[in-house]
């Protein structure tokens, strides 16, 4: 029976080849099909061509299922021989290499890598539209890279030579100036304020005449209030007590829900900026309480104008020349910046919005200039090379830096009373953050020095990070990493460390 069917089958397959051009004629001209030599009735045509076509697509399949198991096959052997490849490039002995990770060696690309995987896990994890960063290592730029929009509804994308708010970075920059002037002779730090700003009115605390010193200025201990003009309507209290109330209440409160912080008037002249705070009373006897205040830089700013016979932004405008920031300026809003980013908030909702419109004008020293972060780096670098050309170190071939390395390590000494302040293993000194370098056990925990200063404006978020390493001939020598993100009320400074330690592990 089987072998009748299949012979009946092959005899319908022949057919269909000697006749194939007549069946397709027949059927297109809607034709009886040929009869056979025998009379007999042809096979259904149908029939054959159905079948026919099955027989293809069965067969199309098994070759494709074959086809592509070889395929698989023949790319894992290919990714087989990249790997190893790859760990035959790479094969050193450890003792030539002793920066090692997971049994790789741990190189620059290893920490460009992991810090890159950190900076886009922090942009996801709080949805910040764009970050601009640059890394330097012992004085030349080994990262530069940008993250996500600079300006989100044109779709600008974000690249490090994007323009964006510095906040308080801005305190650094304008620490330096005060520095240079005091070198100079033009500025004494420990004199009254009144000695340069002659309408700056003289103050007192529970019934005291109060000294206010440039000294105190640079180190938030003045006793000038913040943003919080509330502040001032509590009476005069005993240090002890004044301490707790601006250090433990004040600060709790939200920094950006302050009237001051959204000023849209402009100011021509620092002076005219005065008129915010200048007939306020201070909350602590300066040199004894520690307050966080934006305010007491504007004051700053006026002695350095007096100090330098120059206007301040003319001076700055100077400073940032001589320091190579070709891209650092005071933040005007009707003057064309080229790259400049657009500034963004979340709402009470937690939707993205744009950051509303401020003029920064009343505190361009404390919070008004904009850069990027190859700029930010390129600054860094000027200090820590200033710092380290010492000349009882093997240094004396070198050029001199911007500043004496003893004006920047008086900068960067933590001032007294501000222990904890800016970072809880540190201090405040004139200008920055400082962390000491310390380690109190041996094979365990070890503290670097660092030097940072993080910012948060409208609109905009910021962190400047100096790690100096042992100085050798080779000058500066050291880690300077720099972080932009248009987004306010960002905390930067654990992102900054962690990719600082990335990069001093890196042997180059």
């Amino acid at each position: 029976m089987a072998a009748a069917s299949l012979q009946k089958i092959r005899r319908q397959f022949q057919f269909l080849a000697k006749n194939r051009f007549g069946i397709l004629r027949c059927l297109n001209n809607s034709r009886s099909l040929p009869s056979t030599s025998k009379g007999k009735t042809p096979p259904n045509a149908a029939f054959l061509l159905g079948f026919g076509l099955a027989g293809l697509i069965g067969f199309s399949g098994l070759y494709q299922k074959k086809k592509l198991k070889l395929l698989k096959r023949a790319n894992a052997t290919s990714v087989e021989r990249k790997l190893d490849a790859l760990k035959n490039q790479h094969a050193v002995p450890k003792e030539q290499n002793p920066s090692i990770s997971h049994g790789y060696p741990w190189t620059l690309q290893s920490a460009i890598d992991e810090s890159r995987s950190i900076i886009q896990c922090m942009k996801e994890e709080r949805g910040i539209p764009g970050v601009s960063i640059a890394v330097s290592v012992d004085g030349k730029t080994v990262w530069s890279e940008g993250f996500g929009f600079a300006d989100v509804e044109n779709r600008v994308l974000c690249t490090s030579k994007t323009v964006m708010r510095i906040a308080s970075i801005s305190k650094p920059l304008t620490t330096t100036a005060a520095a240079k002037l005091w070198e100079e002779g033009k500025l004494d730090l420990d004199a009254a304020i009144q000695t340069y700003v002659t309408s700056f009115p003289t103050k007192t605390f529970n019934g005291s005449t109060a000294t206010l010193t440039t000294r105190h200025l640079l180190s938030h201990l003045g006793g000038i209030r913040h943003y919080d003009k509330t502040q001032c309507n509590k009476e005069n209290k005993t240090n002890t007590d004044n301490k707790v109330l601006i250090t433990s209440r004040s600060r709790r409160r939200r920094e950006f829900s302050f009237e001051e912080y959204y000023i849209k008037d402009h100011y021509k002249t620092v002076s005219e900026a005065l008129s915010l705070f200048k007939d306020d009373p201070l909350l602590s006897v300066p040199g004894t309480t520690y307050l966080y205040t934006t305010h007491g830089w504007t004051l700053l700013s006026a002695v350095i104008e007096k100090a330098a016979n120059q206007d301040f932004l003319s001076l700055m405008k100077k400073l940032f020349k001589d320091l190579g920031m070709e891209n650092t300026c005071a933040e005007f809003n009707d003057v064309i910046i080229y790259n400049r980013a657009r500034f963004y908030r979340r709402n009470e909702n937690g939707h993205l919005v744009n950051a509303p419109y401020v003029d920064n004008s009343y505190k361009w020293a404390g919070g008004g200039f904009m850069s990027t972060a190859e700029d930010l780096v390129q600054f860094g670098n000027s200090m820590l090379y200033a710092k380290q050309t010492d000349h009882n170190r093997n240094t004396a071939g070198c050029l001199p830096g911007f500043l004496k390395p003893e004006t920047v390590t008086e900068l960067w000494k933590v001032a007294a009373n501000t222990e904890g302040q800016g970072h809880k293993d540190g201090g405040y000194g004139l200008g920055w953050v400082v962390i000491p370098e310390k380690q109190d056990f041996g094979a365990c925990h070890h503290q670097s020095e660092t030097i940072l200063h993080g910012g948060g404006a409208v609109g905009a978020s910021s962190i400047l990070l100096i790690r100096p390493t042992t100085c050798n001939e080779q000058l500066p020598k050291g880690v300077v990493i720099a972080v932009l993100a248009n987004l306010q009320e960002m905390n930067l400074q654990k992102t900054a460390i962690a990719i600082a330690a990335c990069f001093e592990k890196t042997q180059l």
